[in-house]
């Protein structure tokens, strides 16, 4: 007999812990969704202010950050410096708005995959398993 489970293949471990940065609800429950159907665990803030507060005293816990790019009171390439000072081996996802976006040229070897919204599911779960797999975190 053949059965048609949608069971989803789980990519975190269990101290994986993902930080979730973006000013969209939209966007940002989706990639919630994404990563708990993947088991991982999450936090996400709309404020990037406060997820570098929150970074701050957790480092030691998150393994990959992923941010927005363009959001108010500061910039996703901001918060990538930030984060990178407190752990220069963090995984991060910068999520850019729109294809041609820039990014700074001092950003880019700080992130290990950049994506153009809007992105695909795949298109995120594969940053986020690249991520994961560069061992940094």
């Amino acid at each position: 007999m053949y059965y048609n489970v949608n069971v989803s293949e789980i990519i975190c471990g269990d101290r994986d812990l993902i930080l979730i940065v973006d000013d969209d609800g939209r966007i940002a429950e989706m990639i919630e969704e994404l990563v708990e159907e993947h088991g991982c665990p999450h936090v996400s803030f709309s404020d990037p202010r406060e997820a570098l507060d929150y970074y701050k005293r957790n480092s030691r816990s998150v393994n990959v950050v992923i941010t927005d790019s363009i959001m108010a009171h500061m910039s996703g390439p901001d918060l990538v410096r930030e984060v990178r000072v407190i752990d220069p081996k963090v995984s991060v996802i910068l999520a850019t708005n729109y294809e041609g976006e820039p990014v700074p040229d001092n950003v880019v070897p700080l992130v290990s995959s950049i994506l153009t919204k809007p992105f695909t599911h795949a298109e995120l779960l594969g940053a986020l398993r690249t991520a994961l797999a560069r061992g940094d975190g």
